[in-house]
């Protein structure tokens, strides 16, 4: 229940580097694999310089495991505690959806 977004590498970098010309409120998460191809690692350290003076919390998070399956899980798992951790700490209700329930009733007033 926390504003968010994503992006990946290289993509990121012609959709929104140019975004980042003012310093900004949000926190930034990486998610890195140290066997990602060099010229992503490369793209990512270049972003990380620009992104990281541009707002206060900038963090990375290097997987763990020696095949990619065990880092994919590993990822997973790590940033699903994250996000019931933080809904925790905010007193957040993880399972209430009534602003979506909201939506499909509103969809469904209008079919034909």
């Amino acid at each position: 229940k926390v504003l968010c977004w994503h992006n990946v590498f290289p993509e990121m970098n012609h959709n929104e580097l140019v975004g980042w010309a003012d310093k900004s409120p949000v926190a930034v998460v990486f998610l890195r694999n140290k066997d990602d191809l060099k010229k992503n690692i490369q793209r990512m350290d270049i972003c990380k310089n620009i992104i990281s003076a541009k707002t206060n919390t900038f963090i990375e998070i290097y997987s763990k495991g020696q095949h990619k399956i065990e880092k994919l899980i590993y990822m997973i798992h790590l940033v699903d505690w994250i996000s019931f951790y933080l809904a925790e700490i905010r007193n957040v209700d993880v399972s209430e959806v009534k602003v979506i329930d909201f939506l499909k009733t509103e969809l469904e007033k209008d079919r034909i």
